[in-house]
């Protein structure tokens, strides 16, 4: 089992693998993850996008920008650091009954939470005082069971176990933004201000899909000698909805 626990860990470090991602931020560019997300009042230009858009009115060295395409990904978790995913998965040694110990211990009770947001930039630009974007977006959270974890780092080598999944959920949803952004410079003047702006941005939304899962139960069952087979039963419950619209409004 220690090639399938290894195997295991990994899916699950590259998907919760977290370095303090802002998912709230929805920012374009390379440099702004560079500086982990703290660059809002330092934001030029594109950078803005999903930010404060007053900085617009900001002197910026470019004119014009423009961007095609681009793609941000994040996620956090609820119980496994960048540093915890170095330790235990980038070694390339077997694990040991300490080590799987650990990462049990590092998951709460009410199981592994992942929370991921991903965000497609399909156009923008931007002039002095003015920006537009259209994106694409989605954000998602769901919840792994500790036992379903613990199943798949140790086997089922406990006889007539019975491992409970109840704690199974998550909830998704994704959707489509245009948003224009403009800011302008106040006329004030004082020892202590260098400059002083306003910006606004209105937002179009159209929803694509929303998904959550209302209920679920399942558990698994270790076959013993009074029972010499293994059973596997469980069910959820879950509400969709597609389209609807809304307006949106920031000032900064």
């Amino acid at each position: 089992m220690k090639g399938f626990s290894i195997f295991v860990l990994i899916w699950l470090g590259v998907l919760f693998l977290t370095g303090g991602f802002a998912e709230g931020q929805q920012l374009i560019d390379a440099r702004s993850t560079g500086m982990a997300f703290s660059n809002a009042a330092d934001a030029r230009g594109l950078e803005q996008v999903g930010l404060n858009p007053a900085v617009l009115a900001l002197p910026h060295r470019a004119k014009f920008e423009f961007n095609l395409f681009s793609v941000n990904v994040g996620a956090v978790n609820n119980s496994f650091s960048r540093a915890f995913y170095d330790r235990y998965l980038t070694t390339g040694d077997s694990l040991t009954a300490a080590d799987k110990n650990n990462i049990l211990s590092a998951v709460p009770a009410s199981g592994l939470r992942s929370d991921v947001f991903a965000r497609v930039n399909t156009f923008a630009f931007s002039l002095p005082r003015f920006s537009l974007a259209l994106t694409g977006m989605g954000n998602a959270y769901f919840t792994l069971p500790k036992e379903l974890i613990e199943l798949s780092l140790n086997g089922n080598d406990q006889p007539g176990r019975e491992y409970d999944f109840s704690t199974l959920g998550g909830v998704g949803w994704g959707g489509l933004s245009a948003s224009l952004s403009m800011g302008f410079r106040l006329p004030l003047r004082h020892d202590l201000i260098d400059l002083a702006a306003v910006g606004f941005s209105a937002r179009y939304l159209v929803g694509l899909a929303y998904f959550e899962v209302i209920e679920s139960r399942g558990r698994f069952s270790n076959a013993s000698l009074a029972h010499p087979y293994l059973q596997l039963d469980g069910e959820f419950s879950a509400r969709t909805a597609q389209g609807g619209t809304g307006l949106g409004a920031d000032l900064g």
